[in-house]
């Protein structure tokens, strides 16, 4: 943004002295469009090129970063359902308070995307090509606890590490990073319990198998998250995972 306004005043410092009041303006005009080509404010895409013609004009939601934030609640909300069938399943009973706790995060999240979409003026998006199916499709169906549980932390990994980024981006209006903010403060958590007990499970002659576990899956996550950005690039013109703010 600093460098967006350097640019306006280096193209408007010369129609300071001497030019008429309309002159000026033609010319800040022609600076705002050339340094700034859109800006992001409260989740809605302005065009600069074409401002609204009336103080308080309605403008439609950006329909990308609505599509954005339904793909994290997908993501969200199939997690949560991967957690409930683990929880229908497993006979642990540190692992069933846990579950619970991490349930009740993960649904909290998807309705924090949910709110954010609407305060947008939008509704979700349905996804059927999202993070969590596409990693699905690669992995296939997981047959053990130790399967589901490793999953789970390279997701939930994947999902930090998105988050940050995207909140660091200097595109973020501050509706959408506090929203960032509150999902990410419980990945920390989600990661380190699943892996304590994804471990503590496997015991210690499984810890070799289950780094391997967890690299294999990790190299998925890598595969698909690429493919994803790839459809980023092509909607945005880059990738929030690049920017960082400045």
């Amino acid at each position: 943004m600093r460098e967006c306004l350097a640019r306006v005043q280096s193209r408007t410092r010369l129609t300071q002295n001497g030019g008429s009041e309309q002159e000026n303006l033609r010319h800040l005009g022609a600076a705002v469009r050339a340094a700034v080509p859109v800006a992001f404010s409260r989740g809605v895409l302005y065009s600069l090129l074409d401002p609204p013609h009336a103080v308080g004009a309605v403008m439609a939601p950006d329909e990308r970063l609505l599509r954005m934030f339904s793909y994290y609640r997908d993501a969200e909300l199939r997690g949560a359902t991967l957690l409930l069938k683990l929880m229908q399943r497993l006979d642990d009973p540190d692992a069933q308070v846990k579950l619970a706790k991490h349930l009740e995060e993960e649904t909290h999240h998807a309705w924090l995307w949910t709110k954010r979409i609407t305060d947008m003026g939008g509704v979700p998006v349905r996804v059927d090509d999202g993070y969590q199916r596409r990693i699905g499709l690669e992995i296939g169906v997981p047959k053990s606890y130790e399967q589901l549980f490793a999953l789970t932390v390279v997701v939930e990994e994947r999902a930090h590490q998105r988050y940050l980024a995207h909140a660091a981006s200097p595109t973020v209006d501050p509706e959408t990073r506090a929203v960032l903010h509150e999902v990410t403060k419980d990945e920390k958590w989600h990661i380190a319990w699943m892996e304590n007990k994804l471990r503590e499970m496997a015991g210690p002659d499984g810890q070799t198998r289950v780094d391997e576990l967890l690299a294999r899956y990790r190299e998925v996550d890598r595969r698909v998250f690429r493919e994803l950005e790839a459809k980023e690039r092509e909607a945005f013109g880059f990738s929030l995972s690049e920017t960082r703010a400045s």
